[in-house]
């Protein structure tokens, strides 16, 4: 059995507004069969006698993060693994953190289970205000403006 080549894509925003909900999402897509695959390539010869789960946690200071805890995914040949998670800010600021991907490797003989780092990456959110106003805030009275526009003309 061939071990997958898998991209990986973070999707979020770069900028968030204060009181909006937005997310982001860790995908590792399939791409074409190889026989390396960073984090795996000790087991590439005989990975059907694994099971591999791939485990993600969002880590950044500043932010409500939902779900706070680390996800877990299994991995199939030729699926798509994806992490999503929703996001959060009250305040202004520059927001920085990690999103941490570990490959969890366990034999089916019930063997010793092993947990390998694959990648950390850096990530970093600005939260901004209009007006020192939440983004639902800003909405309610764009809508405010827009009807009292209509009615005086």
């Amino acid at each position: 059995m061939m071990l997958q080549k898998r991209e990986m894509i973070l999707e979020g925003p770069a900028v968030i507004r204060v009181g909006d909900v937005d997310k982001i999402t860790l995908k590792l897509e399939y791409k074409q069969p190889e026989d390396k695959y960073e984090g795996l390539s000790d087991y590439k010869d005989n990975l059907s006698d694994y099971n591999i789960l791939a485990e993600a946690f969002l880590d950044i200071r500043g932010l409500d993060v939902a779900p706070a805890y680390e996800l877990i995914e299994i991995m199939r040949q030729e699926h798509p693994v994806n992490f999503h998670w929703s996001i959060k800010t009250e305040e202004i600021g520059i927001h920085q953190g990690m999103v941490w991907l570990y490959f969890r490797i366990i034999p089916k003989n019930g063997g010793v289970e092993k947990r390998v780092l694959s990648t950390a990456q850096k990530i970093e959110i600005r939260s901004i205000s209009f007006f020192l106003l939440t983004g639902t805030t800003a909405r309610w009275l764009g809508w405010l403006g827009l009807v009292m526009g209509s009615i005086m003309g």
